[in-house]
């Protein structure tokens, strides 16, 4: 038999100013181990009836941003050029 702990709650609210029509019909918040999340829900309607659909989107603060930024930045540019090889030693020893 499967047990379930309370990790969190949330409340959905209804949106009354969508930006366009692809913007949730409702949107709400949740925090679980110290990690914030967006939530979001979109009336749908199948055979079976209506229903709302959702998406869940980490909520990242400004610092985390702009090094996730910087680190996407470093990870497009230019490799460094490889330091000149050393001379070899072993060509000075006469024998």
């Amino acid at each position: 038999m499967r047990t379930y702990e309370d990790i969190g709650e949330f409340t959905l609210n209804k949106e009354t100013d969508k930006k366009s029509e692809r913007s949730p019909d409702y949107y709400g918040r949740v925090t679980i181990d110290g990690k914030e999340f967006r939530l979001g829900g979109w009336m749908r309607e199948s055979e079976h009836g209506e229903f709302i659909s959702g998406k869940v989107s980490v909520v990242h603060d400004d610092e985390e941003r702009a090094t996730e930024r910087q680190d996407a930045a470093r990870d497009d540019a230019e490799p460094a050029t490889p330091p000149a090889a050393a001379p070899n030693a072993d060509e000075d020893i006469p024998f």
